[in-house]
């Protein structure tokens, strides 16, 4: 009996010892990641320093597209390889190491911009594609009062904040400005002052009109209204 279980004993500790042997001795095998590209873009439309939004392009704005390939969790050197990019399909640039690219919108692209790279990378062809918004320029009219409600003796600033113009400064841009039925010369700036008495204060609101249009694009003129409640 003694024999036996010492026979039972020492095979259930080399079955043990093998298992053991086996689980430590198992190659670690990683497993690999396929390689992928990361396209980024931005674009030089006008807009306000303190706007924390992303800055969206509107017609002929231009636009810098840029392109990175992340292979097992590290960028990849690219820049001997040849990058080829289409714009909705049709290829618009070529190049090796063309990693960046520019672009502007035109009428044929009045929502989006269809973007696409492709990269051949350690014989594995790798590509990505992307949409950039189009979108149309518009203003702001701004009041630095309360619900716009000003009393019937005040001087008051009101300011036409630009976004998204094809336009690099306020120099780019022409302001007009119409208050009530009266119109206002064309203005250098963006800002106007009134005094708000006489007819202007007899009135309940006042009705506040911006046009805004590019110096280059002197056909493209963006029209908002504010009232301006006089108290």
């Amino acid at each position: 009996m003694r024999f036996f279980f010492k026979i039972v004993i020492t095979a259930f500790s080399f079955i043990a010892l093998v298992s053991t042997t086996n689980v430590f001795a198992a190659p670690v095998v990683t497993p690999q990641i396929p390689p992928r590209l990361i396209l980024s873009w931005s674009a030089s439309s006008i807009h306000p320093s303190n706007y924390k939004g992303k800055v969206l392009p509107s017609l002929n704005t231009p636009i810098v597209v840029s392109v990175e390939l992340l292979a097992n969790g590290k960028f990849a050197d690219i820049s001997k390889t040849t990058i080829i990019w289409r714009k909705s399909g049709e290829v618009i640039k070529r190049g090796v190491g063309l990693k960046q690219i520019f672009i502007a919108p035109d009428s044929n692209d009045s929502s989006d911009v269809f973007i696409d790279a492709e990269v051949d990378f350690a014989n594995n062809v790798v590509e990505q594609s992307l949409l950039i918004p189009v979108v149309k320029p518009f203003v702001s009219i701004e009041i630095p009062y309360p619900n716009s409600v000003v009393r019937g003796d005040s001087d008051v600033t009101i300011r036409a904040t630009p976004y998204f113009f094809n336009a690099s400064s306020l120099d780019d841009l022409v302001f007009y400005w119409q208050i009530g039925d009266i119109k206002k010369n064309m203005e250098q700036n963006n800002s106007i002052t009134l005094k708000v008495s006489g007819a202007y204060s007899s009135q309940d609101s006042l009705p506040i009109t911006s046009y805004v249009q590019s110096r280059d694009v002197l056909t493209d003129i963006i029209v908002t209204n504010k009232p301006l409640f006089v108290r």
